[in-house]
Formats: C-alpha cells, structure tokens, sequence
C-alpha cells in the first residue's frame, strides 16, 4: 500500500476539540497536539532538509504533549500518524505508536484503521486481515463511510496475500455486488485493490467490470 500523503483521502491526524478539565495543564496539551500536527503537516511539503528538521520539532512537541496527558491515546495516534505520512520514518516505528494508542484507547478506530495500514505496508497479510477486520462496525458514517468499503476491499487482499484464496474471493465478491449497486461508495478507493487481486482470482473479471461500468456512469452523472 503506498503511504497516503496529505492531499489523499486519509484522516490528517487526530485533532482535539476540547479538553477534558478545559484549563491549567490538562488545557494545554490541546495547543501541543495541534501544533505538532501542524509541524508534522509542514513537514511533508518542504524541502528534505527543512522538512526533517520540522519534524524533529514535531517530535518533541508530541513528546511534550504525551507527558503532559500521558493516558491520551488520541495524542499518541497524531504522533503514529506523523510517523507513518512521513517516509523517512520507519513504518515499524508507526506501527509501535498506533500500538501504544490503542494501549492507552481500545477503540480508537483511526488508530485502528492505520495499524492495519501499517501491516499490510510490512507484507504481514494474516495480521493485517485480522487488523482491518478489528476495525469497529460503524467507525466511519456519513461522508466517510467509504472507509468502512474500501478497508473490505484491503483485507480481501491480505487474506489473498495470505494464501486464503476462497476467504478472499468471497470477500471481494461481495463488496463489487455492493459497489454495482451503490458505486459512489467505490469512489475513493477507485476499486484498485480489487484490480490488484483479478489475476489471482480470474472470477473477479465480470463483477469488477460491472462495478467499474456503474462507477463510470456516477461519474459522468456528476
């Protein structure tokens, strides 16, 4: 999976709204976790060398951040998420943070989400079906429910990958059904992890065209 950059479609890290106590100390690990996803946000469209250095930055503002609430799993995924749109952070290393979020806040889906992300990346396949399956039913609704298709469509793949052939097939079967029917859910995600498994699972071919006409069709209906 190539890691996503600021102008795709993934979550730009974890803001909050508000603190929990609303003044004092508790109040100002808000102003840390913004302006270090502010810094890591910078650090993706500048040159290597300023934008190293702005990340540098943006690890101590995490850091400083992370000590001041330190059972906030929301703050440790901004920090993931820094690690992992930034390449020259190692993907293990954001691998270890959406770890440590989840430690800290089981039912972060974004954290959740980007976990499995991390170990597709690593070509861990049964772990990262496993990953995108523990995404909670219903994280993403309303305008982001596309997540909850596309993520259907990754871990297809991985239990593909995975050597889980018939698993994969019906997954993959299923969510190109759903897409005919409904191909705006197919826009983001432009089925392209469906296109990657169609020469392994040649029974694909019919229903991934379908899907790709209906699309097609939205599209032009814009």
């Amino acid at each position: 999976m190539d890691r996503p950059t600021l102008a795709g479609g993934a979550t730009r890290g974890a803001r909050a709204t508000g603190s929990p106590h609303g003044h004092g100390i508790h109040g100002e690990y808000v102003a840390f976790q913004r302006s270090c996803s502010e810094y890591a946000e910078a650090a993706q469209w500048s040159e290597p060398a300023r934008g190293a250095r702005l990340y540098r930055d943006a690890e101590r503002a995490f850091e400083c951040a992370e000590s001041l609430a330190p059972d906030d799993g929301r703050i440790v995924f901004a920090h993931g998420h820094a690690a992992y749109v930034n390449r020259d952070v190692s993907v293990e290393r954001a691998l270890h943070l959406f770890d440590e979020a989840l430690a800290r806040a089981p039912d972060h889906a974004w954290a959740r989400l980007y976990r499995a992300h991390c170990l597709y990346d690593l070509e861990r396949w049964t772990e990262a079906a496993d990953a995108y399956a523990a995404v909670p039913k219903g994280a993403f609704d309303g305008p982001r429910s596309w997540r909850m298709h596309l993520l259907v469509e990754q871990r297809a793949l991985c239990l593909l990958r995975g050597g889980r052939r018939e698993e994969a097939l019906a997954l993959f079967s299923k969510i190109l059904g759903r897409y005919e029917a409904q191909p705006h859910l197919a826009r983001w995600g432009d089925l392209r992890y469906a296109d990657q498994a169609v020469d392994d699972l040649p029974e694909l071919k019919e229903p991934l065209a379908r899907a790709r006409e209906a699309l097609a069709r939205t599209e032009l209906g814009r």
